[in-house]
């Protein structure tokens, strides 16, 4: 029977009618272009963690993660990323005959395998008929291969021998997570640069794996929309292919692409191409019975293919992923995040009504009891917002943190140091501008870290290098050096365990990096070695050392930023003892923090202080939180207003 539309208005009359034809059309009208291809809504079952991390006297595992994996000779057989707590990655094998068993299963380190020893990761294994080889593509990072015979022999992989080299034209700076897949005539090279985009790659399916052309960019997107572990394949029954990557959400999850050709365009799949509507993530993901809630992120892994040759083909009347997650609980740095593997499966149209609802992040029972809750306000405490707790300057454009092809790029580079003042060889992250010559001298941005992070914090969560590449090109920044130390001035300075109680640590990187860091960088590189050249800034625990350090050295920086400054700032008038010299030797004093950031209260006294002692500063409250948004457009902001003569 259709509801009733008497006495109602008009319009909501119309409505109801034209919902009611709808559903007696068999909700025809509801049905979303993911809901046509997938054959109904995405939902996913995930189980508990299947694979997880195990040491022996050589491996001292913390994570497992990045799976490839086929089914062959009655097996599964997995490949997947290690990580070790000396720093490094490298590649590990398993099998077994069911999941079930995956936990007993004994593994194999590709490093003990000749030639295989050192940097590889990210693994992708395939069955390369023409050949009749097995072919395992990894990150080294650029893209390399092995082959074996038998896939089930770890030991037999051959040594590694280049898909690219590692400088060809049109890579980007990150290029990462590779994969390979082939139709009729070409063999298409499929990666990542973690600046959202997606590259191609292909050659002659008869000259592989030689003669790769120079990448072109695939998709072209945000870094948040587009991040890195992309996997392409054919569609099991269609003449259509389907790519999916991984986006960067409150936590890691999966959008999809189609396209008609791997050389062709690639379209977003309205209805899985979001956080909120993912193709896969914690949006559409429950938790089998008996399986704990162990993961907010669905993140790098694989379908489990219809085949294991190098079509890639999989079937979407059983979709199966292999994926990595971790306990959203432990904070620690990226390398030491506790990734353990497991299998979400596609809850089919008839299962969905008996199946448990996916849990909304801000409702999880197991969340609230594993995280300490934050006070009303957010991070910190309460928030009160005054008068002068308003925006100085619009926010960035959306499109400022955008790789941008048509403009010269600069170059981000790893180098390590000798520390007297800690004692050890360290490293920092430095960015060199576009045209970076020793004919000229350069001003250096020193940029420094929250506590949970280390030096390569900034570059991970709001890219610099893109910022001031954008920011130089479109003539609105001054070429600069900028350098991204770690702040954490201690022998094992890596963000393990419990961050905070390296906060000591954090102060003694005052000695650290006017004795060690400012000299290597002015012994390294071409600049100009005087106050007026060299500005501090920082996010969280780096805007606390930021103005600690800056403020307390004003005979060495003349430009001074904290962003969102945590409780490691000092009392204002132990940072300004003397407003008459501030007023006198700062160019620019910059305060910002988002009205939606607990820890406002620090930034707000120092502001009042300021204004109080008529020391000249900039107070910057926008309307976000204690994150990298906030990091990120205030870098933007600040980045145009030093070194300004």
């Amino acid at each position: 029977m259709l509801p009733s539309i008497a006495r109602q208005p008009f319009a909501v009359a119309i409505e109801t009618a034209v919902l009611a034809v709808a559903l007696a059309a068999g909700h025809a009208m509801a049905q979303s272009p993911a809901d046509s291809l997938f054959g109904g809504p995405l939902r996913w079952a995930s189980t508990g963690p299947l694979v997880q991390p195990v040491s022996d006297e050589r491996h001292p595992i913390l994570a497992v993660k990045d799976p490839s994996v086929v089914y062959h000779d009655g097996k599964w057989h997995v490949y997947a990323t290690t990580a070790v707590d000396r720093g490094g990655w490298s590649i590990v094998y398993l099998s077994f005959e069911d999941w079930e068993r995956a936990a007993d299963a004994k593994p194999y380190y590709l490093d003990q395998t000749p030639g295989l020893g050192g940097y590889h990761c990210a693994p992708q294994v395939f069955y390369f008929r023409p050949h009749k080889k097995w072919y395992l593509v990894y990150q080294s990072q650029h893209p390399q291969y092995s082959t074996t015979d038998d896939l089930s022999k770890p030991g037999t992989w051959t040594a590694p021998k280049d898909l690219l080299p590692a400088r060809t034209e049109g890579m980007p700076r990150l290029p990462i997570d590779y994969w390979v897949i082939c139709d009729q005539t070409h063999a298409y090279l499929f990666f990542t640069g973690d600046n959202g985009r997606m590259y191609r790659s292909r050659t002659k399916i008869d000259d592989f794996p030689s003669g790769f052309s120079n990448p072109v960019v695939a998709i072209d997107e945000t870094r948040e929309l587009l991040f890195e572990g992309s996997m392409t394949y054919k569609i099991k029954g269609m003449d259509k292919y389907l790519t999916l990557v991984e986006g960067l959400g409150p936590s890691r999850y999966y959008r999809a692409f189609t396209a008609e050709r791997l050389d062709g365009a690639w379209t977003p799949v309205p209805g899985a191409d979001s956080f909120r509507n993912p193709f896969a993530g914690v949006a559409n993901v429950s938790f089998k019975e008996g399986a704990a809630d162990w993961t907010d992120d669905i993140s790098h892994g694989e379908l489990l293919r219809d085949g294991y040759d190098e079509t890639l083909t999989v079937d979407l009347d059983n979709l199966r992923m292999l994926f990595q997650g971790r306990d959203p609980a432990v904070n620690t740095g990226y390398h030491e995040l506790p990734y353990k593997l497991g299998i979400i499966e596609r809850i089919t149209a008839d299962e969905q009504d008996d199946a448990p609802e996916p849990q909304a992040r801000e409702e999880s029972p197991r969340r609230e009891a594993t995280r300490p809750r934050r006070p009303e306000g957010g991070l910190g405490g309460p928030i009160v917002v005054g008068p002068d707790d308003k925006p100085a300057f619009d926010d960035p454009p959306a499109d400022y943190k955008k790789v941008r092809a048509e403009i010269p790029h600069g170059k981000l580079e790893m180098i390590q140091y000798e520390s007297g003042s800690v004692g050890t060889t360290r490293k920092m992250n430095v960015y060199t501008p576009p045209g970076y010559s020793d004919d000229r001298r350069y001003p250096v941005l020193y940029l420094l870290h929250g506590i949970g992070g280390d030096e390569t914090e900034w570059q991970r969560f709001c890219q610099p290098e893109t910022i001031l590449d954008n920011l130089i090109a479109d003539g609105l920044a001054e070429p600069m050096i900028v350098v991204m130390p770690n702040g954490r001035a201690q022998e094992n300075d890596r963000a393990v365990g419990n961050v905070f109680a390296s906060a000591p640590a954090f102060a003694r990187f005052e000695a650290d990096l006017l004795d060690d860091v400012i000299p290597t960088i002015e012994s390294r590189y071409s600049v100009a070695a005087d106050r007026e050249h060299r500005a501090l800034a920082g996010l969280s625990m780096g805007g606390g050392q930021a103005l600690n350090f800056g403020l307390g050295n004003l005979d060495v920086f003349a430009w001074v930023g904290g962003f969102s400054s945590a409780p490691n700032t000092q009392p204002p008038a132990e940072l300004v003892p003397d407003p008459a010299a501030a007023r006198e030797q700062l160019k620019l004093l910059w305060l910002a923090c988002g009205d939606q950031d607990g820890l406002i209260r620090i930034s707000q006294g120092v502001h009042g202080y300021l204004k109080e002692h008529d020391v000249p500063h900039v107070w910057h409250v926008d309307s976000h939180g204690h994150d990298p948004t906030e990091w990120g457009a205030n870098l933007y902001l600040f980045a145009q207003r030093i070194f300004i003569k």
